[in-house]
């Protein structure tokens, strides 16, 4: 600005500031959708992980289209088994090419369907042993996560939990049921 150098002033805007501020309203739009859940310690968990899967370089896409103000599930446990699940889709997209996570929650027939979607590398053992102890696809002393996650929900008739991978996408589902009473 000292030297009026107009056309350095332009080109600076357009490739440092610009930028930028796309980046702070794209986070902004899409962390916005987090407002539709009513749970703060949900909320908070999403908001400081898709944070994070922001900074990383994950494409994220996050899904919310009505309120979630039920969720018919200990909070506390809710958010461990997301947040695990999290965890294991932020580290399996980072080992992929295509980098990206999708997270969806909305109600069907008064159910709660919550999916993580991330790109995966192929997985060396089957959907049916991962939620066992010890073992991991990320290599060894690893495997606790959806152990943990089993383990929780032991304590619920009223939730199904579907494992999915078809290359390069793994999907983990939850439908927390409202007319199946917990255990």
């Amino acid at each position: 600005m000292d030297e009026n150098d107009m056309h350095g002033l332009i080109e600076y805007y357009e490739k440092k500031v610009l930028p930028i501020s796309h980046e702070f309203s794209e986070s902004d739009t899409k962390l916005g959708a987090l407002s539709k859940i009513r749970d703060t310690a949900l909320k908070s968990l999403l908001s400081s992980k898709f944070i994070y899967v922001m900074e990383i370089g994950i494409d994220l896409k996050i899904e919310l289209t009505e309120t979630i103000d039920n969720l018919f599930l200990d909070c506390l446990d809710l958010s461990r088994i997301i947040g695990i699940f999290l965890d294991n889709a932020i580290e399996a997209a980072m080992d992929t090419a295509k980098k990206e996570l999708y997270f969806c929650m909305f109600y069907k027939e008064d159910d709660l369907y919550i999916v993580i979607k991330n790109t995966s590398p192929p997985l060396n053992h089957a959907i049916s042993q991962l939620s066992s102890h010890g073992v991991s696809t990320k290599g060894e002393d690893r495997g606790v996560g959806l152990y943990n996650v089993s383990l929780i929900l032991q304590n619920y008739d009223n939730i199904i939990w579907d494992m999915t991978y078809e290359e390069p996408y793994f999907t983990q589902k939850l439908i927390l049921r409202k007319g199946v009473k917990q255990v």
